[in-house]
C-alpha cells in the first residue's frame, strides 16, 4: 500500500511539466533557458525550474547565448536548455539558483503552437 501512495505522489508531483516525452495534442514542448551564469559568475551552479510550484528540472549549465527563441527541433541543449511538455494555457514559472540566492519568476501562455521558449531573466525585478 505504502508503494502506491509513493507511486501516485510521485506522479502527482509532475502533472504540470512531461520532460522530454512525445507532446499530446493538447500541450507544448517549452524550452526554458537563461544567461544566469554570465550574470552571476560565482562557479558551477544549477538553476531548478519550478512550472505551478512544481520541479520540472535542473539547468545543469545555466548560460545560453539565444537571445529571442529556440528552434523547436533543437535536441542537443547540453544542460543549458531545459525542455519539457506543458499543457496549454496560463502557467506560473519559479527558477532559483544555489548562487548567490538567485530567484526570478514570471508567467507564460502555452498555446497550440510546436514550441515555446521561455527566458528567465535574473536581471529583472520580479
Amino acid at each position: 500500500m505504502k508503494k502506491i501512495v509513493c507511486a501516485l505522489l510521485i506522479l502527482t508531483a509532475f502533472a504540470s511539466c512531461k520532460k522530454d516525452k512525445e507532446s499530446s495534442s493538447d500541450s507544448t514542448k517549452v524550452f526554458f533557458y537563461t544567461n544566469a551564469q554570465m550574470i552571476v559568475n560565482c562557479g558551477a551552479f544549477g538553476v531548478d525550474v519550478y512550472v505551478d510550484d512544481k520541479l520540472c528540472g535542473t539547468l545543469e549549465n545555466p548560460y545560453s547565448d539565444k537571445k529571442l527563441s529556440i528552434p523547436c527541433d533543437t535536441k542537443d541543449t547540453d544542460g543549458a536548455i531545459l525542455a519539457v511538455d506543458i499543457e496549454q494555457g496560463n502557467h506560473k514559472f519559479k527558477a532559483t539558483g544555489d548562487c548567490s540566492n538567485m530567484v526570478c519568476s514570471g508567467e507564460f501562455n502555452v498555446t497550440n503552437d510546436d514550441c515555446q521558449s521561455v527566458f528567465i531573466d535574473f536581471t529583472a525585478k520580479d
